[in-house]
């Protein structure tokens, strides 16, 4: 999972305007005291795919944007729609594995969490990881 996890970081860093949005785009969680806007990516599990010549990992990548609820929602919508654009049927090169593409299987449009300190969206993807 490390591979794929340079991948998605890779995708990130190379983004000028998804990186302008968003001050960060941590892997797990968040740094404490992390500066607001940013992104928390993490996977979700892998279920094993065995076939009769390879064995195939269906793994889940969770996308989290955060951004201050002092701000309009204009903020977060525009950072979700960014991360949506970046990564929705992206080919990532995944240097153990064979590329894979991320499908888009669930999004969370901009909310303002419950106890009214951030903005939140989510995004899911759905991608196949083949070992080389």
């Amino acid at each position: 999972m490390l591979t794929l996890s340079k991948s998605i970081w890779t995708k990130y860093n190379a983004s000028t305007t998804f990186k302008a949005a968003i001050n960060a785009f941590y892997y797990g969680k968040a740094v404490q005291d992390a500066s607001l806007p940013y992104g928390v990516y993490t996977f979700g599990g892998t279920i094993n795919e065995n076939t009769f010549r390879e064995k195939i990992d269906e793994v889940t990548v969770q996308m989290n944007i955060y951004t201050e609820s002092d701000t309009t929602a204009t903020e977060c919508f525009t950072a979700y729609e960014l991360c949506r654009d970046l990564y929705e049927n992206a080919v990532l090169t995944v240097s153990d594995s064979y590329d894979v593409t991320l499908t888009k299987i669930m999004e969370v449009p901009p909310m303002e969490i419950s106890d009214g300190t951030k903005w939140m969206a989510v995004l899911e993807f759905s991608l196949m990881l083949q070992k080389k």
